[in-house]
């Protein structure tokens, strides 16, 4: 007897070197991500916020069925469609070939955001590495 393959829940539990690989980002991103710190790199210097230093909490939560919704203290601030691709259909450059969530607006269809996810089974890195303050956010999987 073979045991039955579960495609709903495909777990990637080496957290030390989280997962960007579009198959497996796709089965594993439906959650909640509570937000624990960002890295915020400067071009001369470091620093770390935190739920604590900033006095908000974060979440994003991945539905199924393609919506993500941001909730910041506690209080709903967006609903929009989610999808998971390579990079280069956000950049046109075909080189690009990492694995990005790309957000986009319910009513434009308009992309309002993208970024780099690594998932493992208990935690999650967000990063968007275009930017001239490169943010690297954290987060607990609920």
């Amino acid at each position: 007897m073979v045991p039955a393959c579960n495609k709903d829940s495909i777990f990637y539990s080496d957290c030390s070197n989280k997962t960007n690989d579009k198959t497996k980002v796709k089965a594993m991103i439906a959650g909640t991500y509570t937000w624990t710190q960002t890295y915020r790199y400067y071009s001369t210097f470091q620093d770390t916020l935190t739920p604590q230093n900033q006095g908000i909490t974060q979440k994003y939560v991945f539905s199924k069925n393609g919506t993500v919704s941001f909730i910041e203290n506690n209080l709903s601030l967006w609903t929009r469609y989610y999808e998971i691709d390579y990079e280069f259909k956000v950049t046109q450059y075909q080189p690009d070939s990492a694995t990005v969530v790309i957000i986009t607006d319910p009513q434009t269809g308009q992309r309002t955001a993208f970024f780099r996810p690594y998932l493992c089974n208990d935690s999650a890195r967000f990063f968007n590495p275009y930017s001239s303050i490169t943010l690297v956010n954290y987060y607990k999987r609920d």
